[in-house]
């Protein structure tokens, strides 16, 4: 079982490896209960996808082309380093080799230093239900159960 409140009952990567089930709870409410594969599948939407520029410089067209291209949004950008998260596709099992394809394919164009695709973690998903959770005094805005953040 995960918990938000600051801390948490145990940590996503134990509850990963070792759970068979695991629960997610905000406001005392059950929002959804299976394995890490399941919630995965169900919560974790699209694929993450993580870039390192040698430089800055492309920066603004890697952007566009991402969004363009991949219905990608900018989560984080810090100097070179840029981080998207890709919105579920049709034909959702041939997108992170479509990806990689074009990753390779355009690594002078862009610049790019690295990069790395993945799916949500654990965390991710555990940190979107959180993120919805209301504050202890019964104020704000938190989802019904059974809806997904």
């Amino acid at each position: 079982t995960l918990s938000s409140d600051a801390g948490r009952c145990c940590q996503q990567e134990e509850a990963d490896a070792l759970s068979s089930r695991i629960a997610i709870m905000t406001n005392g409410v059950m929002r959804c209960i299976g394995s890490a594969s399941e919630l995965k599948n169900k919560f974790g939407r699209g694929y993450q996808l993580e870039l390192q520029l040698h430089s800055a410089t492309t920066t603004d067209a890697v952007v566009e082309s991402l969004k363009e291209r991949w219905q990608a949004e900018l989560t984080e950008s810090f100097g070179n380093r840029l981080c998207f998260t890709l919105s579920p596709q049709p034909g959702e099992a041939q997108v992170a080799s479509r990806l990689f394809g074009e990753m390779e394919s355009r690594k002078e164009e862009w610049n790019i230093a690295e990069y790395a695709v993945s799916q949500p973690s654990l965390e991710q998903i555990f940190l979107r239900f959180a993120h919805d959770q209301r504050p202890e005094d019964g104020e704000g805005g938190g989802e019904t159960a059974g809806n997904p953040p």
